[in-house]
């Protein structure tokens, strides 16, 4: 994603990056592992749940396949005066200023989150037979004036690919698309701390509410990312995951990258049905919360004042700091005074094992050249002859839409394209 109007991050040259089943992406920097959460000890009801006792400066290992590192910066504590919590939906759940809170002052904090029904749900089927995933980044190009080819430039994306001990615990996976000078660094970060914070609440719990959870995961994920090392005031990231129990599966998404379905219609064609909506700033909801709170949502100016390009959020009197291309964001503290949340929409989907096909997830480097049904149909055409080589399919989308952007730019710009296929 090109999130200011200038592009930001190095030109160094990074190599694809490819995770298969419980592989997580990229590293972008080396700072400590992070603490395990405390593990369960009995049966405990929702209310009884407590935070995890990461230290707030906790990173990521290096995962990385021969990737270069980013050097974490100084320590910068960023938290938003404003309770922010718009969009949330499910009743009890703490707000992001309350997480942010506890963090600093009581890491061991009980979690309060009320009263919660299990909302599994009951699917008439034998047994799961598929579930089998994985994910390919490729790093964007881009090309200068006096150069004659462009080079690749540093890959901000990041995921992670959790299919371990399914179906008895949780399964998931996401995409996220950093943004700004230090983008790699905070979606790398959160690529690492989110899934482990998600499953240490959910697993081993048959009464978790996975709704609530992916709230929790997300608030406590960036309550740890404002406290750490990684600069994030005005660098951030998106964030597009799944989350399966059995046959209910949650889409959480914050931002513009984007989870599609492939499910079966008549004659057994397969059509896209799209689970998340993008965070555009020009979307009705997002700029009226954006402008209520004193931002400017339009277009970026050229020399002769002109509007080029796509909507984007700004700050008044902040000369220093760009445009925001999404509405909602982890990261990017600056924004949130102006009423940008990292707050995700959640959609709940109950998996039709005879028709529902996979889940395609990716960032905007796929959906800005590719259209839904484009890639529902590469993925189905590249599965190979028994159905299931999800590394060809993802490989296929992500070659195909490089093409088109290098087409389309004339070689000048590719954005970094991440993509991830999830048979169900």
């Amino acid at each position: 994603m090109i999130t200011q109007q200038r592009i930001f991050g190095t030109n160094s040259p990074q190599e694809s990056s490819l995770g298969v089943y419980n592989n997580v992406g990229k590293s972008k920097f080396t700072p400590t592992q992070p603490s395990k959460q405390p593990a369960r000890s009995g049966p405990r009801s929702p209310r009884e749940r407590k935070f995890s006792a990461a230290h707030a400066s906790a990173g990521a290992t290096n995962h990385s396949n021969g990737l270069g590192t980013v050097k974490a910066t100084s320590p910068k504590v960023i938290f938003a005066d404003a309770d922010i919590n718009l969009h949330n939906s499910t009743t009890g759940i703490p707000s992001i200023a309350t997480v942010k809170k506890d963090v600093l002052q009581s890491p061991n904090s009980v979690r309060n989150i009320g009263n919660v029904n299990n909302t599994a749900t009951n699917v008439k089927a034998k047994s799961i037979q598929k579930n089998i995933a994985a994910a390919v980044s490729l790093a964007g190009e881009r090309r200068m004036p006096q150069e004659l080819e462009a080079k690749k430039k540093e890959n901000q994306d990041s995921y992670f690919v959790h299919l371990d001990k399914f179906p008895v615990e949780i399964a998931c996976c996401g995409v996220f698309d950093g943004h700004g000078v230090n983008g790699g660094g905070v979606s790398n970060f959160i690529a690492q701390r989110l899934p482990q914070i998600l499953k240490d609440d959910a697993c081993g719990d048959s009464n978790c509410n996975l709704k609530e959870s992916i709230n929790f995961a997300v608030a406590r994920t960036e309550a740890e990312l404002e406290a750490s090392a990684v600069e994030c005031a005005a660098s951030g990231s998106t964030a597009v995951f799944c989350v399966r129990k059995g046959y209910d599966l949650f889409i959480a998404n914050i931002g513009d990258s984007r989870c599609i379905l492939a499910t079966e219609q008549h004659y057994k064609l397969l059509s896209a049905k799209p689970l998340s909506t993008d965070h555009k700033p020009n979307d009705p909801i997002e700029m009226h919360r954006i402008t209520s709170m004193g931002g400017v949502v339009q277009p970026s100016q050229n020399m002769a004042g002109q509007f080029v390009g796509p909507h984007r959020v700004w700050i008044r009197n902040r000369p220093d700091i760009g445009g925001l291309a999404i509405g909602r964001t982890m990261g990017d503290t600056a924004y949130a005074a102006v009423g940008v949340v990292p707050t995700p929409d959640i959609i709940h989907h109950c998996i039709d094992p005879l028709k529902d096909r996979f889940l395609v997830l990716g960032s905007d480097g796929v959906w800005d050249r590719l259209s839904n049904d484009e890639v529902i149909s590469i993925v189905s055409n590249n599965l190979g002859p028994k159905g299931t080589d999800v590394v060809k399919a993802g490989k296929a989308v992500a070659s195909t839409a490089r093409a088109r952007w290098r087409a389309v730019r004339q070689g000048w710009y590719c954005d970094d394209i991440t993509v991830c296929v999830w048979l169900l």
